[in-house]
């Protein structure tokens, strides 16, 4: 899935409990190419000033994140326990969900980018 080496360390989410999941490492990285089933990416650990080149597989990729990752999209990569299961697992979060939402401006922006022609009806 994901082959990277790091120093151990705890690290927050800020929705750990809404992902039911315990984070341990974070990785920052940017989409180098995105096929059917792999992502290649370039991750940096600022922390131990480590780069690195993985495969992410899109299996840990929510289905609306992986409609918008392209090349040069930016994500956090975070690895820990799922509480669920207590196994070792993966989440894969966008830096920037591309309707992030914060002020009136961003809600305005998000409209005017939206085409809407398809889903009138003449």
């Amino acid at each position: 899935m994901c082959d990277i080496t790091t120093v151990s360390r705890d690290i927050s989410h800020p929705h750990e409990k809404e992902f039911k999941f315990e984070p341990k490492f974070k990785w920052e990285g940017v989409v180098l190419e995105k096929h059917d089933k792999i992502i290649f990416a370039k991750v940096f650990d600022p922390q131990n000033n480590v780069t690195s080149e993985v495969e992410i597989s899109t299996n840990i990729v929510a289905k609306h994140q992986l409609y918008n990752i392209d090349k040069g999209t930016l994500f956090n990569l975070y690895s820990g326990i799922d509480i669920n299961s207590g196994e070792d697992s993966l989440l894969f979060e966008l830096r920037q969900e591309p309707f992030h939402i914060a002020t009136f401006n961003d809600m305005i922006a998000m409209h005017s980018n939206l085409d809407i022609s398809q889903n009138i009806k003449t």
